[in-house]
Formats: C-alpha cells, structure tokens, sequence
C-alpha cells in the first residue's frame, strides 16, 4: 500500500484500553474498548522496557503480545513512511509497518469508519 498518511486523525485510539490479543498463523488482531480493532497483516516492532522484538510471525510471539493486555493507548506517532506507533501506559510501544506493497498491511476500525494500509 502507500503507507497511513501523517495527517491522518487517529485520536479515537487515546485512552482505548487493550482488552483483547488474537492471533492467527498470519495476522493479529487488537481489540480495544470503545468498539475498536487494529488488523495487522504485516511485520511490527515492539519496545517495551530494553527489549525489543521485530515480529514477524505471531504465533512465535504470543506471549509477549498477549502480555500488552490491559494496557491503554497514551499517544500516537505516524512516521514519513506510514509506519503507526502506539505508545502505551506500561512504557511499550507497538509499531505497525506498512510493508506491502501489493496487499493490506494493517486496517483500523472504529465505529463505522475503517482505514485500510
């Protein structure tokens, strides 16, 4: 795809709770209160503490993405290249890369509006 554009209003996503993780062989769905879901088809980075993972499958990291439940949404940062970073209150933070340029890398639904990268 061309990436999330920068101008891109995404400050539904500030306060959303984490309340659920699942994980399919290739796709990972957030679920969040407030009738919100982020589908990512593609590879993304977590920072949480000294750690930092690249993921690329999910079912490898389960755990690690099953321990981001119960966090809140704090912030949002889109980088130049439509990457979207969320910062959340346990001093994680989850980017979502844009890596395809033929298929979906991730799609953001709330409500009745639904944003597809």
């Amino acid at each position: 795809m061309h990436g999330l554009p920068k101008n891109t209003d995404l400050n539904f996503l500030i306060g959303q709770d984490l309340i659920q993780v699942c994980i399919g062989e290739n796709d990972l769905l957030l679920n969040f209160s407030e009738n919100c879901t982020i589908e990512i088809l593609s590879t993304c980075k977590l920072v949480q503490g000294k750690k930092i993972l690249k993921i690329e499958s999910y079912p490898v990291s389960a755990s690690l993405l099953c321990s981001l439940i119960g966090s809140k949404v704090v912030s949002y940062e889109i980088s130049d290249q439509g990457a979207l970073m969320l910062s959340l209150n346990n001093d994680a933070f989850l980017t979502i890369y844009d890596d395809s340029d033929n298929y979906e890398s991730y799609i953001i639904k709330y409500s009745d509006k639904e944003i597809v990268v």
